[in-house]
């Protein structure tokens, strides 16, 4: 069965406010549904990765984000939230690898996402 791109979009909402609730297990069993049925969504991909953080799984977490940003390479926040868990991990090489991306001038058509991961890198690996 293939989702179209309004139903998935409101699957991801649904499982965006069962995240934030709190309720992890529901959230989880989203996501993952959809991931089945439109596995080349990124964000489903970076939604799992957050519950599993959010329950304290940093290496399912880093694994399912992995895989989000290999479904999208520019997607600042699944880059910066990998780059995040690879530190607090103690994976520096892989987390410069991630957060290069970040490491350019800055434009004015960066968000603050970019912005975030720009003052990380700078922070954790110079200029």
């Amino acid at each position: 069965m293939a989702l179209t791109t309004e139903e998935a979009w409101s699957l991801e909402q649904l499982g965006h406010t069962y995240m934030s609730r709190g309720k992890l297990d529901e959230a989880r069993a989203l996501f993952t549904g959809l991931t089945a049925l439109a596995p080349q969504r990124p964000y489903a991909w970076r939604a799992l990765g957050e519950v599993s953080r959010l329950a304290g799984d940093l290496q399912r977490a880093v694994s399912y984000l992995q895989h989000a940003l290999k479904l999208d390479q520019h997607d600042a926040p699944t880059r910066l939230t990998l780059g995040t868990l690879l530190l607090k991990l103690n994976q520096p090489q892989q987390a410069r690898e991630v957060l290069g991306a970040f490491n350019r001038k800055p434009s004015a058509q960066d968000d603050a996402v970019a912005l975030r991961g720009r003052a990380l890198w700078q922070r954790r690996f110079g200029r």
